[in-house]
């Protein structure tokens, strides 16, 4: 769907919040083949540091809460946090880690083709990590493979009309 792949080093946190983000999105929507494999690659390509994030903070709820039980005293899965500032202090040291990723980006302007929305919420992340990118449109080219009707900006001022 792009041209260049990103290849970097982000913050633990960032990756799962586009991850979440996209998955979000793409559940929301109904995708072209090729607009839902190019998000479903990104995603793949973000699961390994998502799982990761998702195991440790697992084990954080359970260091910092306590098991909620049923009447019946029972173990239900769940936790409350009991010690909020040190579940938060762990979770903001995960989230600060360092992943490296590699992914293709997506055009904004196929999701804009495709018809398609998004909410600040689901937006940002995925900018934030560079998933969705502003790519230039593709000029036409002729037989020969080279771009055609292509005009300076002085070429197009001359064929302007003055307004009377």
């Amino acid at each position: 769907m792009s041209q260049a792949k990103v290849e970097n080093e982000f913050r633990l946190e960032d990756v799962w919040n586009a991850s979440n983000a996209i998955i979000m999105f793409t559940n929301q929507n109904k995708l072209d083949l090729k607009l839902g494999w190019a998000f479903e690659d990104v995603v793949d390509a973000l699961e390994k540091p998502v799982k990761r994030y998702n195991e440790e903070r697992d084990k954080m709820v359970r260091k910092f809460g306590a098991a909620v039980k049923n009447d019946k005293d029972q173990p239900t899965g769940r936790y409350n946090i009991t010690d909020q500032e040190g579940f938060q202090k762990a979770t903001d040291k995960l989230g600060d880690n360092k992943v490296k990723v590699e992914f293709y980006p997506i055009d904004m302007n196929e999701v804009e083709k495709a018809g398609l929305k998004m909410n600040g919420q689901e937006l940002r992340p995925m900018r934030k990590l560079g998933v969705l990118v502003m790519l230039p449109d593709e000029p036409e080219v002729n037989g020969e493979g080279e771009a055609k009707d292509i005009k300076t900006p002085d070429e197009k001022k001359s064929e302007m009309t003055p307004v009377k």
